[in-house]
């Protein structure tokens, strides 16, 4: 067999292979001229699959094309003596899929360009003992684009003529490629997400441990009606009796954290920087604070500050009580 049909079906393109040529086995160039016929055949039909026939000597790296499929040759922008050229500059990556020996099912083996150089040989070697090749392969192509060609090929050998035969077929997944990108991507969100959540657990078990330990230290302090806040130097609510969420009409994961400025009048706020400087200095210090309660009401409280020592460190704990109840403020 000395031609074969071109991309175009009317004209006749000369053979670019090299076993037909001459010199080598009639097993080998029989089994090569049987491929010929069918593959070219099936790729007159129409179908979008990629049926292509390589070769290449046991002892170099050469590899050439005997045949390959017009959809292939189009795809790369090339003619067929360039092809395996082409191609192998045009390797980005490969995904190597196969059966797991410890019945884990199938393995997946995702290889960089670099590495596919590298190893390339001790993977045509395992493909020889298997006699058969599965991988996806993603390619940059000439306009810009890239591609993932699905190729699955068996493996011959012909051990008088010391040549390696591959006959395979490729087909176009980018889509699917893509979809399991996005699959990976979302794993990857999750895990991330899930260790986001157990951190902000354990966060929140430390801050609830403190929110104990702070109402235990308020409630020793604190009589009949009296309020107590901690804060730190900002003025930040670090802990608040019930009775203050009562007053604030707020809940306890809503105030921590927050400003107790925000439940004062504003004719306050000047007052409560003046008693959080001058307690933080280790003085005790007392004065009225107007705040507003659930319904914006306003309530006036004999206010104390006082800086207390925790193991989290210094914070400023504030009795307060209601003015308008007999007997003194807060001692």
């Amino acid at each position: 067999m000395q031609s074969e049909r071109s991309r175009d079906p009317g004209k006749i393109q000369e053979y670019y292979g090299r076993i037909l040529a001459g010199g080598y086995s009639a097993p080998l160039t029989q089994r090569v001229s049987r491929c010929l016929a069918a593959f070219r055949a099936f790729d007159q039909t129409g179908c979008p699959a990629m049926p292509y026939v390589c070769a290449w000597g046991e002892e170099g790296d050469t590899i050439w094309y005997e045949f390959a499929s017009t959809r292939f040759l189009d795809l790369m922008k090339c003619k067929p003596a360039r092809l395996a050229n082409v191609l192998g500059k045009s390797i980005m990556g490969c995904h190597i899929y196969r059966y797991s020996d410890l019945n884990v099912g199938v393995e997946k083996k995702t290889l960089g360009r670099e590495e596919l150089i590298r190893i390339k040989n001790h993977l045509r070697e395992a493909g020889k003992k298997t006699g058969l090749v599965e991988a996806v392969y993603k390619l940059a192509l000439k306009h810009g684009t890239t591609v993932s060609l699905k190729d699955r090929a068996n493996i011959e050998l012909y051990p008088e003529d010391r040549i390696c035969l591959s006959m395979g077929n490729l087909v176009d997944v980018s889509k699917e490629m893509e979809a399991e990108d996005q699959c990976r991507i979302a794993e990857e969100e999750l895990s991330k997400a899930n260790v986001q959540v157990k951190e902000a657990n354990r966060r929140l078990s430390l801050a609830y441990g403190q929110m104990r330990e702070w109402k235990d230290r308020l409630s020793t302090q604190l009589h009949g009606d009296d309020i107590g806040f901690l804060i730190d130097e900002n003025g930040c609510i670090l802990g608040v009796t019930e009775k203050g969420l009562e007053m604030a009409g707020k809940a306890s994961l809503t105030i921590l954290g927050s400003g107790i400025s925000d439940l004062l009048d504003a004719t306050s706020r000047d007052t409560l920087r003046e008693g959080i400087s001058k307690a933080w200095l280790g003085m005790s210090y007392r004065l009225p604070l107007h705040f507003l309660d659930r319904e914006s009401r306003l309530k006036t409280f004999d206010t104390k500050f006082t800086a207390i020592n925790m193991k989290e460190g210094k914070t400023l704990l504030l009795l307060m009580r209601p003015s308008d109840k007999d007997g003194p403020g807060p001692s």
